[in-house]
């Protein structure tokens, strides 16, 4: 899944791969404003597309500092967007759909000593990857298959129709490399 940020340090093929998107979305914009009755911003945006379309192909280390410009302009768009996004899901989301899947059943044991549920356990080969069900199984279709079919066979429908908020914060996160990693837990 990809992010709106781009690779801290371009490499030449990088650079010159975003010139090339940026000529497009100029030439996009040029045919929209000819649609809608703007000769020439249209002829403006066509001449910005081909000259972004020469300086990539040409000269790509000249679109170093648009390159720059578009990552901290989406590096502040993505956090501003994350709290949005995280808000709504939380406020919103979240409550609506919680109330409409399973419930949690806290009635008392039988034993009266615990609310502790032992887990199926699988072999510990399988502990390799998450996303495999058994030894010789290869993980297809990444974590979004994963959670369907985990929605699917534990009975929690109502889990799908949070997969479009976390495929946004998904994109919204940013790649960056952290001093220690934050998806290691402990249990205790």
């Amino acid at each position: 899944m990809g992010t709106i940020l781009l690779p801290y340090r371009p490499r030449q093929a990088w650079l010159k791969s975003f010139g090339l998107a940026l000529s497009i979305a100029a030439a996009l914009l040029a045919a929209v404003m000819a649609l809608v009755g703007f000769p020439a911003l249209s002829g403006l945006g066509a001449l910005a597309a081909c000259l972004l379309a020469l300086a990539a192909m040409v000269r790509p280390e000249t679109l170093r500092l648009p390159y720059r410009l578009w990552n901290k302009l989406a590096r502040h768009y993505a956090a501003a967007a994350r709290i949005w996004l995280l808000g709504t899901c939380f406020y919103f989301v979240f409550p609506v759909v919680g109330r409409a899947g399973s419930s949690l059943g806290l009635a008392p044991s039988p034993s009266a000593t615990s609310h502790w549920v032992p887990r199926e356990t699988r072999p510990a080969i399988t502990y390799t990857s998450q996303h495999r069900t058994g030894a010789a199984e290869a993980p297809c279709g990444g974590w979004i298959r994963t959670f369907v079919s985990w929605a699917a066979r534990s009975g929690n429908f109502w889990a799908i129709f949070l997969l479009p908020f976390l495929i946004l914060l998904s994109a919204l996160q940013p790649e960056e490399e952290e001093a220690f990693p934050s998806n290691i837990y402990t249990l205790f």
